[in-house]
């Protein structure tokens, strides 16, 4: 059995869903969703392209000041988070959470997408 990049994208964002997890999204560097499973409320290309200028303004300001690549980039906000991980050279993950659900797992989580995402 063959299981394809979009398979595979599947299974990370399925991978996430657990209770507090609001939706996730594997989103490109310039801006266009590459897998999603995000509630019907979130326009996903706005998402995406927020997401993305997001991490891009996060990389000039770590390259201005010599920090290196981010790992995780967290906003919090009154009714929840989003947290964003690099995956790869050209793609992300974006994952709203619920305001009081607790990261801890889900950072471990991301780090080994990420691990996985750059070994294939």
């Amino acid at each position: 059995m063959v299981i394809t990049i979009a398979e595979d994208m599947e299974n990370i964002l399925e991978s996430l869903r657990e209770d507090g997890v609001l939706g996730s999204a594997i989103i490109s560097k310039n801006g266009n969703i590459l897998s999603s499973d995000l509630q019907s409320n979130v326009r996903e290309e706005t998402f995406a392209i927020m997401m993305a200028t997001i991490l891009g303004a996060t990389q000039t300001v770590n390259s201005d000041l010599s920090m290196g690549s981010s790992s995780f980039i967290v906003i919090y906000s009154q009714k929840g988070k989003i947290i964003v991980a690099n995956i790869g050279e050209k793609e992300f993950v974006a994952v709203i959470t619920e305001r009081n659900y607790n990261t801890t797992g889900l950072f471990g989580k991301l780090e080994n997408i990420t691990q996985s995402f750059r070994d294939s």
